[in-house]
């Protein structure tokens, strides 16, 4: 279905462009027409094929009055109900407004003969109910010549590769953490799923070399699937459901943003999103009872037409803002590169005999490592398996590793490329996905209980006859903001010291183990050890990984926090710092009496020898 399409469209366009109509004002007119197709079989026109018989009805068979009849209507697309004029054409009246710019810019429009008109019918008659937004990816492939798209170095994804990079890179945590949601039984487990809701609306997605947008256009599709199943879970047994989707809905396609050299592909990825956000929309209301349309559109994704790496990828998307930096750049091996070519990714990754694709790793790189450390993006990248073999290798990886910190999160090894369309691409590829080495990740050291039957080893660090109490403070934020602010490290890792941290870390006012162990801390710091008896096959490694710690885990941990910080002071604190500064006011005071003392002593006086 998807390549008839496609080839429906060529058609069109090899017309056009055999009458002399080509460049912008071709590109542009397709985007738009396209457009209109879906919207004709979709919902976004009603009644379904409006757009069809007007077509048929109004223009002549010979095709000389449509294109006036287009320039009129694509007007018509960009204009509010409200602001159109008393006496405009019943028949273009039934549009609705558009919005999203796609119809604001003014546009030569092309003359027809009947040939031309047939080739629009053609495609107008086409069911494009059953078409993915993905395949406007395969379509501008299609029109594209094979030289034209060699030079680009434009292959496309299919939606099985797609996934191959976005389920490691973000769906597979985020369908983790719903399934622990949704299996949780407690009072939270609503407020927590709205929470996990709107941390879906809250991820920003980057793809710097875009294309017509297929990795924006699936992610935002499984984006939207997985916010319907929590919508599914908060509304349990409501088919019918009075709130407009936009209400239900906080995920959006301003949330993705991507850069795109050529025009015509730029234009293409924008309006397919637009194109998934209504499907999405449909979906949604078969789950709730309601048609709903996202029209007029008020919300667009950030595409911009530019070369990526002639461009501060900054000035797109802040990489403060960015969650996950992924995609497909252009594969042009070092013999086919232009000049052009060659001197950018010379620019990027410096001499050698590199190819054009480890440009984008390391201006990935760059971007990721200008993140402040709270924000870390993560990268999902195909490129061709030539960059992690031979010399290649040698030459990118040390730069990626040692100059930008990152580290190889997952991977897929060599496999066939794939493509959708007619003159696939004949390569072989690797899906690489990489991180930020981070110099700190855990949030709290682990700590266990052992029987009197284990012997430590020297690498433990044990306390004798330990109480809840006990184990309440050491695994307490404070006592962390203590450590991070006063050990050393081996490599990432830290040193936990008896003498350095454990013996100088000052409990709170009032602390004895007498009082302690009957305070709410010691209750909580069961509470923690019972949210770990809930996953007995995790390892103490696994249950404090940052990415990977349970929820259930992560609360009973936060809910201590709160406790021990009460015992500090009423106020909570608001950051890291504040607690290692006023842990650092608690250790001058309790020093000030041994320094006094110390200053008291008599100083011995030195017998000088010697001559």
């Amino acid at each position: 279905v998807n390549v008839r399409a496609s080839e429906l469209v060529a058609r069109l366009h090899d017309a056009l462009k055999a009458s002399g109509y080509a460049g912008h004002d071709l590109e542009l007119f397709l985007v738009r027409t396209v457009f209109c197709l879906f919207a004709d079989d979709t919902g976004i026109f009603e009644p379904r094929d409006v757009f069809l018989d007007f077509l048929e009805e109004r223009t002549a068979s010979d095709g000389s009055d449509l294109g006036p009849w287009l320039a009129r209507l694509f007007q018509v697309l960009h204009t509010p109900e409200d602001r159109r004029q008393a006496k405009l054409d019943e028949d273009l009246a039934r549009f609705p407004y558009v919005n999203g710019d796609l119809f604001a810019e003014p546009l030569r429009i092309p003359d027809f003969d009947t040939a031309m008109r047939q080739a629009l019918l053609d495609a107008g008659r086409f069911d494009w109910t059953a078409i993915s937004p993905a395949i406007f990816g395969a379509l501008f492939q299609s029109v594209m010549e094979p030289v034209e798209r060699r030079a680009a170095g434009a292959h496309y994804t299919t939606e099985k590769n797609i996934l191959k990079v976005i389920e490691p890179l973000f769906l597979d945590r985020l369908r983790t953490e719903f399934a622990q949601l949704k299996a949780r039984r407690d009072s939270r487990r609503v407020p927590d799923l709205h929470v996990f809701q709107r941390k879906l609306g809250a991820l920003r997605f980057f793809d710097p070399a875009c294309g017509c947008g297929n990795f924006l256009i699936i992610a935002y599709r499984e984006l939207r699937a997985l916010e319907i199943e929590v919508l599914r879970e908060l509304n349990p047994g409501q088919r019918q459901f009075e709130m407009l989707a936009d209400v239900l809905s906080v995920v959006n396609v301003d949330q993705f943003h991507g850069i795109e050299i050529g025009e015509f592909p730029a234009r293409i990825a924008s309006t397919a999103l637009w194109m998934m956000d209504h499907i999405m929309n449909n979906r949604l209301s078969l789950e709730f009872g309601r048609t709903y349309a996202r029209i007029p559109i008020e919300k667009s994704p950030h595409i911009r037409n530019a070369d990526a790496l002639e461009t501060d990828w900054a000035e797109v998307l802040p990489p403060e803002e960015c969650d996950y930096v992924f995609g497909n750049p252009p594969f042009v091996g070092k013999s086919q590169q232009s000049r052009t070519q060659g001197t950018q990714k010379r620019a990027a990754a410096g001499g050698g005999t590199l190819d054009y694709v480890t440009a984008w790793f390391i201006r990935a790189g760059e971007y990721v490592r200008r993140a402040p450390g709270g924000k870390t993006p993560r990268i999902g990248f195909v490129a061709t398996n030539s960059i992690t073999q031979g010399e290649q290798a040698a030459q990118l990886w040390p730069v990626l590793f040692d100059r930008h910190g990152l580290e190889i999160a997952f991977a897929h090894r060599t496999f066939a490329w794939g493509s959708d369309v007619h003159g696939k691409a004949h390569v072989h590829v690797v899906v690489l996905g990489l991180d930020r080495r981070e110099e700190a990740r855990r949030e709290y050291i682990p700590i266990g209980w052992l029987g009197p039957d284990v012997i430590a080893n020297q690498k433990l660090r044990i306390l004798p006859n330990a109480t809840l109490a006990d184990f309440a403070l050491l695994t307490s934020a404070m006592h962390m903001a203590w450590t991070r602010a006063v050990t050393g490290r081996l490599e990432s890792r830290y040193m936990y010291s008896v003498g350095v941290v454990y013996n100088t870390f000052p409990t709170p006012p009032g602390w004895t183990n007498e009082n302690a162990d009957s305070s709410a801390p010691a209750t909580l710091a069961q509470a923690v050890l019972d949210a770990r008896a809930a996953h007995p096959e995790a390892t103490l490694a696994q249950l404090y990984d940052p990415d990977l710690m349970p929820p259930n885990l992560r609360k009973a941990h936060q809910q201590l926090d709160r406790a021990i910080d009460r015992l500090y002071r009423r106020a909570a604190f608001a950051s890291e710092r504040e607690r290692v500064e006023h842990l650092f006011t608690l250790y001058e005071r309790l020093q000030a009496p041994l320094v006094a003392k110390a200053a008291e002593r008599p100083k011995r006086k030195r017998r000088r020898t010697g001559p």
